[in-house]
């Protein structure tokens, strides 16, 4: 007996005779192979997920480079911290403004710091040149004087480590000298 022939299918009230795949990339690149991609790249026609997958990352003129992405199941790398803390005879706003603003920054160590975030007058997050980041918190004790906490994080050797807590008590000690004139 032969094989019954199949004619065309009804769908939603009309008529097809193809049969409809996934629209996503990757299950049509399951179902058909490389074959499919290849295909859909000859034609110029790419679905989204492929184009998307292939631009590269944008970036904003002047921000620092990308962080490599990290294998989550590999053990992180040992990292150490620098924290340091001075209480200064400033106001917050001022104290922020000397960090924040890059023409006071005169008094601070770490010439090439970006801040990241910010939180006025409470808080500032700093990318640091060598990779490292830093965190700053400006806590009031009364009107004119103030708790300034640096942490820096992900410094590579403990070496390092003493050094930049060294770097920033020194520095803490200019800022409030500036702020003392």
């Amino acid at each position: 007996m032969p094989a019954k022939k199949q004619g065309p299918r009804k769908q939603g009230g009309r008529v097809t005779s193809q049969k409809k795949h996934a629209k996503s990339a990757e299950a049509a690149e399951k179902k058909f192979g490389k074959a499919a991609r290849s295909a859909a790249e000859r034609s110029g026609k790419k679905p989204v997920i492929w184009q998307q997958a292939e631009r590269p990352a944008k970036r904003l003129p002047g921000s620092m480079p990308l962080a490599p992405k990290v294998d989550i199941f590999e053990k992180p790398a040992k990292t150490f911290e620098a924290t340091t803390a001075r209480t200064i005879e400033a106001s917050a706003s001022e104290l922020f403004r000397a960090f924040n603003d890059p023409t006071r920054r005169a008094w601070c160590h770490e010439r090439g710091y970006a801040v990241r975030g910010s939180v006025a007058p409470r808080s500032l997050t700093l990318g640091i040149a060598d990779g490292s980041t830093g965190v700053v918190s400006i806590q009031r004790k009364g009107n004119t004087r103030c708790q300034v906490s640096v942490l820096q994080k992900g410094i590579t050797t403990e070496s390092a480590a003493e050094k930049a807590r060294g770097d920033w008590r020194a520095s803490l000690e200019r800022l409030a000298g500036m702020m003392a004139e």
